[in-house]
């Protein structure tokens, strides 16, 4: 590491934590919006050459589907008749943080529960953490690593080999080193034993090589083919930089990184190589990686932040990375439902105008962190910990692929309960119990390929289709009431034999739920039977039952069968 690099980090002097590991913000309480903790003196960048939002980005996302057809005497109309928009499953990630240590992957639960969850995304090594993550220090062994009793690089690249062939994996890349060294394990993943590209000499004088040598470090540690890490990060909420690492860094700043401006995390501070180098370098080694930028949205706040990461991204940049939770602090169970459905359409259709007048209006939008509540110590109602989390998590992930976001990775998938009770995780990291939000998530993982019009707004709803002919419906009643519904189904007659699966909850603020009539206990108990609905012919009538998320699958059946 450089001299000046090492002096402007060591004065950051950060402690990270467990508390810090996922800090990112959330809206207030009273208005829904996109942002991320508070936001610090605004100094506006105009774009060059600003232009109006193009028609085409928008007729793209499933919220401008206009069905145009009418309710009638039903609750809701499902419209099958068009083309529909698709449905992204990589809204279906998840993060698997480096301090769940090693010796969890030998628990019986560790694995099943991914396949439980439904998760097709897996982001390493975790938040605030990837910042300090030092991955050849911790490669196979942890004598030199920041954690001694961390998971180690050896220990993502097993996670990685066991899970399903399809599952797509993000890397934040350690944003303290050098763009060489990121190049390196690149290789290390994705390398070919014979490939003799190379990858060169750094600022701090280390010669990293060539890609083979990398490749063969893989190999030697039983890993003989490459395991393809599609997605690289640059870095975690560079915004969040620490008071001393420059002028406009928030007084409350965590990461411990050079800087916490836009431009310079784009371009290079002093002997700190910016994204546009480390990019460049990345793709040296494997042309088809996907390269993401921190951001922010509005791209306004924290000091034009997301303005001026824009203004650079142009040729550099595949991806435009946000983090959203929901608050800041415990809510109101009762004031979650709607929270997620009111803030996304807006915020992604700012965003996306700000992507225009950067001349960047195609940039894909990942949401690589996101959760009820931001600080893990302001949840001193332990909310997340509860059966509103679900709810909550349901309609973030159906508001976000409304709204054209196309990667969403939930924070996270396993956590352990704290002093006060609450939890990120989907699953608790100790017990292997299926927490009320792993409901929520799932819910998705049921859902068709080809998104639907929804007409009418009796409850939540959303729809998908199949290539089969299936249908899929999602319904969400966080009321104490159950609710009757006649669901139309405009286009397609079947017959279908239909099934439900039912999340209920005794309160929105139950600490466990039932799933298809059973009680919740560990993920490797749960019942994943649906209940049996019966035979549809045209409309459907189903009732809620109270504070309940019911994924209503209809599959074709063969007149001739």
């Amino acid at each position: 590491m450089g001299a000046m690099r090492f002096e402007r980090l060591a004065a950051a002097g950060l402690a990270l934590s467990l508390l810090t590991a996922a800090c990112s913000g959330g809206g207030g309480d009273d208005e829904p919006s996109i942002t991320l903790r508070a936001e610090t003196p605004v100094t506006t960048v105009e774009p060059a050459d600003p232009e109006p939002l193009p028609v085409d980005v928008l007729d793209d996302q499933a919220a401008t589907l206009d069905p145009g057809i009418a309710v009638g005497d039903r609750d809701i109309v499902i419209d099958l008749t068009g083309a529909g928009a698709p449905f992204d499953r990589r809204l279906l990630g998840s993060n698997l943080p480096a301090w769940l240590g090693p010796s969890r992957d030998s628990l019986d639960f560790y694995h099943p529960a991914i396949d439980v969850a439904g998760v097709e995304v897996l982001r390493f090594p975790g938040g605030s953490w990837s910042n300090d993550y030092d991955w050849l220090a911790c490669l196979d062994g942890l004598d030199g690593c920041f954690w001694p009793w961390a998971m180690t690089v050896a220990d993502f690249a097993r996670v990685m080999s066991d899970v399903d062939e399809s599952t797509e994996f993000v890397w934040t890349i350690h944003y303290n080193g050098t763009p060489e060294e990121a190049a390196a394990l690149v290789a290390f993943f994705n390398g070919d034993v014979d490939d003799q590209t190379v990858i060169g000499v750094d600022a701090d004088g280390v010669d990293w090589g060539v890609e083979a040598q990398w490749a063969q470090r893989r190999v030697d540690l039983g890993f003989a083919d490459p395991i393809g890490v599609r997605y690289w990060e640059i870095g975690n909420e560079i915004y969040g930089a620490a008071a001393s690492a420059g002028p406009q860094c928030a007084s409350f700043g965590w990461e411990n990184v050079a800087t916490c401006d836009g431009t310079e995390y784009m371009l290079g501070i002093d002997d700190q190589a910016g994204l546009v180098e480390y990019a460049a370098a990345i793709r040296a080694v494997d042309p088809a990686s996907q390269i993401g930028a921190v951001g922010v949205a509005p791209a306004g706040a924290w000091s034009d932040f997301g303005n001026e990461v824009l203004a650079a991204a142009d040729g550099h940049v595949d991806f435009y990375i946000v983090h959203w939770y929901g608050y800041d602090n415990s809510p109101d169970p009762a004031s979650i439902p709607g929270r997620a459905q009111e803030a996304w359409p807006a915020s992604m259709a700012g965003l996306r105008e700000a992507m225009a007048g950067w001349g960047v209006p195609e940039l894909a939008v990942a949401v690589t962190e996101y959760n009820l509540v931001s600080f893990r110590d302001g949840d001193t109602d332990a909310v997340m910990r509860t059966a509103a989390n679900a709810f909550f998590t349901a309609e973030t992930i159906g508001a976000m692929a409304l709204s054209g976001v196309e990667i969403a990775n939930h924070w996270n998938l396993f956590d352990g309960e704290d002093g006060l009770g609450t939890s990120y995780g989907l699953v608790d990291a100790d017990s292997g119990e299926a927490l009320p939000v792993l409901f929520g998530f799932r819910s998705w993982s049921l859902m068709g390929t080809t998104l639907r019009p929804v007409v009418g707004d009796a409850v939540t709803t959303y729809a998908t289709s199949g290539d089969d002919g299936s249908v899929q419906i999602m319904l969400l009643n966080p009321s104490d009431d159950a609710v009757s519904l006649s669901i139309g189904l405009e286009g397609g007659s079947g017959p279908w034999e239909a099934t439900a699966d039912v999340m209920t909850a005794s309160d929105l603020a139950a600490r466990s739920v039932s799933y298809n009539g059973a009680e919740v206990a560990s993920v490797l108990d749960l019942t994943l039977d649906p209940i049996g609905v019966g035979r549809v012919d045209g409309d459907l009538e189903h009732t809620l039952d109270p504070r309940s998320i019911t994924v209503l699958r209809l599959t074709p059946i063969d007149p001739a069968g």
